[in-house]
């Protein structure tokens, strides 16, 4: 939904994939957890690792 919509002629630029990450993160927080106490909550360095590994 973040990483894999953001415009070919950005996807070499490391700053605009993180700042991706970084709203797929606050999105996970606010809504996800939100909704679903029994997802766990993680810094950002543990979130983008797991969903960069995935």
């Amino acid at each position: 939904r973040f990483v894999i919509n953001i415009p070919k002629e950005e996807r070499s630029d490391l700053i605009r994939i993180f700042f991706q990450i970084e709203l797929a993160y606050w999105f996970y927080l606010d809504f996800y957890c939100a909704e679903h106490p029994v997802l766990k909550t993680c810094g950002i360095k543990d979130f983008s690792g797991q969903n960069i590994l995935f």
